[in-house]
């Protein structure tokens, strides 16, 4: 029996002046004959995603048989550990708008990552999460800190036009001067250095998909008042005509989203410039901040849909942020209401839900509803929600808030509340999540070893 059926290139592009847009996974890219081609030509997708100021956590370790129902929870010490245990486990407070995707989601309690500790917090919480390491007082290359998206990127990341996508929301945040501007304002380090985050979302949108280079270019190609789009539309209908009808409805889909996502970045933009009287924003950044993630996690998905990259990091807000939060009527800044006690505590905890809402609503339900060879962006996706602190006004390491929402291509359970020994490593997690994405390590850190229950 002879397969002659050619395939389409996994890579295929569309070409037009001055911008190039990646193609999601479609069939006509599936090679004819090939054993598990879904699963040869479906990459892995990382994201490493940051909550400052911790959460809403007890300081004590979470019991072996979790928290019962029945006793029920004070809002005041803790709005993220999971009701119950295992497989019987309901997700609650902070964590209630995941419940949707309860069986993509695993819940692991009591990781500590103290052996990153120094002297000045926040100026290394951000940037020691993913190293698990504190750098050296005065070093400036760290060869052995490298972080673990980074440690993705040199096995998944070097055959997507971006081997990794650094996101933020707000630019600064502490430095250290014996460690450097890195470690308190960046998630991700190379061998030799860190990679700051891009926080405007037009300038992601750029980034990714090839438009403008500095504001100049940006402004005049603003003026002329064409779309992304209009420029590849004629390749993007040759290419369409060869191929069947359910490529060219994914297609046709994908192609409706990036026009939307642009769409929403230029009324973001326009808002921006109408309120040049209020302290100065950069052009394309909103004002409210979840609008700002809602258009992050958009970006990101079509980052991952359009086979742009497979590993991003995002700094969903600075450390010492000193954001206020109208819309849930919260007129005190964040860092200082984070050291409060008593009942500010659960005030402050609204913060973390708003972020909970919209990583669920516009990263995990994009990512979950967009179809991918044998299921979804999120079958084949590792998303990683948490923190490096537990209370903020202890700025302790543990017990760290952490939520693992994705299935990596079957290789993670999913749907479990799992609880660990007190002290147990930060770095095995980060172990066993880069082993389940094909990524085999043998030590980070001060790990001892996977986690094989996720």
């Amino acid at each position: 029996m002879f397969l002659t059926r050619k395939h389409l290139s996994r890579r295929t592009i569309l070409k037009g002046a001055g911008a190039t847009i990646g193609l999601p996974l479609l069939s006509a890219m599936i090679p004819a004959g090939v054993a598990r081609a879904l699963d040869a030509v479906t990459p892995r997708r990382l994201a490493f995603i940051y909550i400052p100021h911790g959460a809403i956590l007890s300081t004590a370790p979470i019991p072996a048989d979790g928290l019962s129902r029945e006793v029920g929870r004070n809002e005041q010490h803790d709005r993220w550990t999971p009701n119950g245990v295992g497989r019987d486990f309901e997700l609650v407070g902070d964590l209630a708008s995941l419940a949707p995707y309860r069986d993509y989601v695993t819940v692991i309690s009591n990781l500590d990552n103290s052996v990153a500790a120094a002297q000045t917090p926040h100026g290394v919480h951000a940037g020691t999460w993913l190293t698990g390491t504190v750098p050296e007082k005065g070093a400036r290359v760290y060869p052995e800190r490298i972080s673990v998206d980074q440690r993705a990127v040199e096995v998944i990341g070097m055959d997507t036009p971006l081997p990794s996508l650094e996101l933020g929301t707000e630019p600064g945040g502490p430095s250290d001067p014996n460690y450097g501007w890195g470690f308190g304002q960046t998630l991700a380090h190379t061998r030799t250095l860190p990679l700051a985050p891009n926080y405007n979302p037009r300038n992601v949108f750029f980034q990714l998909f090839g438009r403008g280079a500095d504001a100049d270019e940006r402004n005049r190609i603003r003026a002329e008042n064409r779309s992304l789009l209009d420029s590849v539309t004629e390749e993007a209908a040759a290419l369409t005509r060869s191929l069947g009808a359910a490529d060219r409805s994914a297609v046709g889909d994908f192609l409706d989203g990036v026009r939307e996502v642009e769409r929403r970045i230029e009324l973001a933009e326009a808002a921006g410039v109408d309120r040049l009287d209020l302290p100065p924003t950069p052009v394309g950044v909103p004002n409210a901040v979840e609008e700002h993630l809602g258009l992050m996690f958009e970006l990101m998905t079509l980052a991952f849909q359009a086979n742009l990259t497979n590993v991003c990091t995002f700094l969903a807000s600075k450390e010492v942020s000193m954001r206020v939060f109208p819309s849930l009527g919260i007129t005190n800044a964040w860092h200082p209401l984070s050291h409060q006690v008593g009942p500010n505590r659960a005030t402050r905890g609204q913060i973390v839900n708003l972020f909970t809402e919209q990583l669920a609503n516009k990263l995990i339900a994009r990512l979950a509803e967009t179809p991918e060879g044998d299921g979804t962006l999120l079958d084949h996706s590792t998303i990683v929600w948490g923190s490096n602190m537990s209370d903020a006004s202890q700025h302790n390491f543990n017990p760290l808030p952490t939520t693992v929402i994705g299935r990596a291509g079957g290789k993670i359970r999913g749907g479990q509340h799992l609880i660990y020994p007190a002290g147990t490593p930060l770095n095995n997690l980060w172990v066993t999540l880069l082993d389940r994405n094909g990524i085999p390590v043998e030590r980070i850190g001060n790990s001892t070893g996977e986690l094989s229950e996720v």
